[in-house]
C-alpha cells in the first residue's frame, strides 16, 4: 500500500491502519530492531512499540516520509530499549558483586578499624593511609577476623 494511503488510514484513524504499516513495513522494523536488540522478543516488542507510537503521534503530525518517520521512529524505540536493558543488568551486576562480597556493614567496620589504625600512628601522612593495614583490614573475610583484628 502506498504511504500516502497508510498516512490518510492513521489520520482517519482505521483499524486497517495498523495492519497497513505491518504489511508495508514489518518485517524491516523487526530486522531492525533484532540488529540492535539480538532478541527476539524484545523486537517483536519494539515493532508493537512502534505501531502503537504512530498510532499516537501522526493525527497531529503529518510526515512526508512515512517510510522514514517509521523507521526512524522504530530505530529510536530500539536503542531506548537497549540502554535500558544495558542500564538494568549493570545494576543487577553490582547487586551480584554486592552479594558475593561480605555485608556492607562489615566493610564499613573494616574501613573504621584501618583508618583509625592509620589516623592514631604518629605524623600519619596520605602514604600511611594508603599503606599495607588499610588493605589487609579491607580484606577480612568474616566477623569473627574483624574482631580478632579489633582486639
Amino acid at each position: 500500500m502506498e504511504d500516502q494511503k497508510i498516512l490518510e488510514l492513521l489520520w482517519d484513524r482505521s483499524d486497517s491502519a495498523i495492519d497497513a504499516l505491518s504489511n508495508s513495513f514489518g518485517h524491516r522494523l523487526y530486522q531492525t530492531a533484532i540488529n540492535i536488540l539480538n532478541s527476539p522478543q524484545d523486537a517483536e516488542e519494539v515493532v508493537n512499540d512502534t505501531y502503537l507510537a504512530l498510532w499516537n503521534t501522526i493525527p497531529p503530525e503529518r510526515p512526508l516520509s512515512l517510510a522514514g518517520y517509521v523507521h526512524r521512529t522504530g530505530r529510536n524505540l530500539a536503542l531506548k530499549k537497549l540502554r535500558f536493558s544495558l542500564h538494568a543488568s549493570k545494576k543487577t551486576d553490582r547487586a551480584a558483586a554486592r552479594s558475593v562480597f561480605l555485608p556492607e556493614n562489615h566493610l564499613v567496620k573494616c574501613f573504621r578499624i584501618s583508618v583509625r589504625t592509620a589516623s592514631t600512628s604518629s605524623r600519619s601522612s596520605r602514604a600511611d593511609i594508603r599503606s599495607t593495614p588499610l588493605r589487609r583490614e579491607l580484606s577480612c573475610t568474616n566477623a569473627s577476623e574483624v574482631a580478632t583484628r579489633t582486639a
